[in-house]
């Protein structure tokens, strides 16, 4: 589950930024997306997918976490369900409205008249 909230936050960026770079870092994606759009995604938006970076800047944290020679093998890391629930409601919720503003291939949707 933290695996696909993570993936799907970093294809969400990777959208509005029109980003082809090849990279899994939440942080490069939005910074890309604020440099390219022009503006800063808003606090505390930002700040929980740059927390969300550091439990997992690879992007494999939670994909590939049992694997014997991963670095994070005696790793353990705790979540409050409710509280990242509740953040990343209101991540999505900020960049669905970003993708609607944006449009899905990087222009402005059209206006219904």
């Amino acid at each position: 589950m933290l695996f696909a909230y993570r993936h799907t936050l970093e294809l969400y960026l990777k959208l509005i930024g029109e980003i082809d770079e090849v990279t899994h870092s939440l942080a490069r994606c939005v910074q890309l997306v604020e440099q390219r759009r022009k503006v800063a995604l808003p606090p505390p938006i930002r700040e929980w997918i740059l927390q969300l970076e550091q439990i997992d800047p690879a992007g494999t944290t939670f994909r590939y976490a049992d694997e014997d020679g991963g670095s994070n093998k005696y790793f353990e890391q705790w979540f409050d369900f409710r509280h990242f629930q509740f953040a990343m409601k209101r991540v999505f919720d900020a960049l669905d409205m970003a993708i609607l503003r944006v449009g899905a291939k990087g222009k402005p949707a059209k206006k219904k008249k």
